[in-house]
C-alpha cells in the first residue's frame, strides 16, 4: 500500500501531526479511518440533535443548566403571583422584561368576573411541550397543523384521479369533483389541567417546583390528547378505533379475545388497506396484544416475527421510542388504558397511513390561570393552596378513515 508524497504532506498539514507517523503507514491510515468514522458518527448525532425541539437537547432532557432553570422558574413563579393578583400591568411588565419568551399575545376573555387567561412563558409551555411530546404518541405521529381560527374545513382529496382511454370522438370521463375534494372538519377543543399547590411553595422550593410541574402537566397533557386520538369516542374528539368502519378484519366465531390474536390476523390487517398504504403505514397495539404477539412460536418453539429487536432503549416512550418491525411495518406499543380493554367486538390493533392521514390542528398554546379562593368546589383561601390551571386549544381528525383498518374480536 502506497501514498503520495504529495498526499502525505498534505495530510500532515490538513491534520497537523508529526510526519513520522507515516512511517507506520498502515497503522496511520487505520487510525485515520478511525477518527474519521468517529467524526461522522459524531455529525450524524449532532444533526439528530439538532433536528429535536430545543428544550430536548441537553443531559438533562431540556438542555438548561441549573443557572437557566433557576431564573426560568423564578420568572414563572412572578408570572404566577402576576396572575394570582389579577395585576396585568404586572404581567405586561414581565412579559416585556424578556420578549423572547413570549410568542403571541395572551388571549384575554371577557368573562363576568374580569378574569383573564394568561399566556404561559413560552420558556416554560416549550419545556412542557418537550415532555408531551417525550411521552405521548398523538403529536409524534399524526402531521401538526396551525389553526387560525376555531373551526377550519381542509380538502381531505379521497378521491382518485381516473386514467382513460379515450377512443376516437369520445368524451374522457373526469373526475367527481365533488367527491374528490371531500372536506374534513378540524374543530378546536379545550384542554385543561390544574395542579393545587401551598402558596408556601412557591417561596421556599420554586425551581424544584417548577421542574414537577413541568413534567406532571407535560405527562397529564400526553395521556388526554393520547386517549382522545387513539380511542375518543366522540367527547370531544372521535379517535382512530372508531373512526374506521369500512376496512375491518373480524377473527373468526368463537375468537372473543386479545389473546386469540394470531400473526396471520395481523397479515390480513394490513392487507386490508391499500397498497400505497401499507408503504407508509405502520401497527399500533396495546401491550396487552403486543404480549400475545411477541409470545407467538412456530411449530419448531421459534419466536415468529419478532426475531428483530429495536435499536434504541425499550423503556422509551413517545418520541423516544423506536418501534418494533413486524410484518416489514413498524410496530407501536401504547399502554393499554389508550386502547379498548379485551372483550367481544373490540378492536385490538390499527394499522394505517398516521403521518399523512391524521390531523392535530393547534389552534393556541398553553395559557394559564390561577386562583386562591377556590376551585372545582376546593376552598383554598382557608387552606392557603394556590390552583394553577393551564389550557391550550387543539383539534383531532382523520380525513380518510380508507387510510387504516381495525382488528376485531369476534362478536361471540
Amino acid at each position: 500500500m502506497t501514498l503520495e508524497k504529495a498526499q502525505a504532506d498534505a495530510l500532515v498539514e490538513l491534520l497537523n501531526v508529526d510526519p513520522t507517523v507515516f512511517k507506520d503507514l498502515p497503522a496511520f491510515i487505520a487510525e485515520f479511518r478511525a477518527w474519521r468514522d468517529g467524526q461522522s458518527r459524531a455529525e450524524s448525532e449532532q444533526k439528530r440533535l439538532d433536528n429535536r425541539p430545543p428544550w430536548l437537547n441537553g443531559g438533562n432532557g431540556d438542555g438548561l443548566n441549573r443557572t437557566d432553570k433557576r431564573e426560568i422558574s423564578r420568572h414563572v413563579a412572578q408570572v404566577i403571583g402576576a396572575t394570582l393578583l389579577k395585576d396585568y400591568r404586572r404581567y405586561e411588565a414581565l412579559t416585556e422584561q424578556y420578549p423572547d419568551w413570549y410568542k403571541e399575545k395572551a388571549a384575554f376573555s371577557e368573562a363576568a368576573n374580569g378574569e383573564g387567561l394568561y399566556l404561559a412563558p413560552s420558556v416554560w409551555s416549550d419545556r412542557i411541550y418537550a415532555n408531551v411530546e417525550q411521552f405521548g404518541y398523538a403529536r409524534r405521529m399524526a402531521t401538526v397543523i396551525p389553526m387560525p381560527d376555531r373551526d377550519i374545513k381542509l380538502n381531505a382529496g379521497t378521491g382518485a384521479v381516473l386514467a382513460t382511454w379515450p377512443g376516437h370522438n369520445t368524451a374522457v370521463t373526469p373526475t367527481d369533483a365533488t367527491n374528490f375534494f371531500t372536506q374534513s372538519s378540524l374543530t378546536a377543543a379545550t384542554l385543561a389541567v390544574a395542579a393545587i399547590i401551598q402558596k408556601e411553595l412557591d417561596e421556599d422550593a420554586i425551581a424544584s417546583l417548577i421542574d414537577f410541574l413541568t413534567m406532571r402537566h407535560g405527562k397529564a397533557i400526553a395521556k388526554a390528547e393520547d386517549l382522545q386520538f387513539f380511542n375518543g369516542t366522540g367527547s370531544p374528539f372521535t379517535g382512530v378505533v372508531g373512526a374506521v368502519t369500512t376496512n375491518v378484519v373480524t377473527l373468526s366465531a368463537t375468537k372473543t379475545a386479545f389473546s386469540n390474536i394470531s400473526w396471520t390476523d395481523m397479515v390480513d390487517l394490513k392487507l386490508k388497506t391499500n397498497p400505497d398504504i401499507q408503504i407508509n403505514g405502520a401497527y399500533v397495539v396495546s401491550s396487552t396484544v403486543f404480549g400475545v404477539l411477541s409470545k407467538e412460536v412456530d411449530d419448531n418453539r421459534r419466536p415468529i416475527y419478532f426475531n428483530e429487536q429495536p435499536h434504541a432503549n425499550l423503556n422509551n416512550t413517545g418520541i423516544n421510542q423506536t418501534p418494533w418491525n413486524y410484518n416489514g411495518s413498524p410496530l407501536w406499543v401504547v399502554s393499554n388504558d389508550l386502547m379498548p380493554t379485551t372483550a367481544a367486538a373490540r378492536v385490538g390493533a390499527v394499522f394505517g397511513d398516521f403521518e399523512n392521514y391524521s390531523l392535530f390542528g393547534e389552534r393556541r398554546g398553553l395559557t394559564m390561570e390561577t386562583y386562591d379562593q377556590s376551585y372545582a368546589g376546593v376552598d383554598l383561601s382557608g387552606k392557603r393552596q394556590v390552583a394553577i390551571e393551564m389550557t391550550e386549544r387543539v383539534a383531532l381528525a382523520f380525513p380518510d378513515e380508507t387510510a387504516f383498518a381495525v382488528l376485531k374480536t369476534a362478536a361471540s
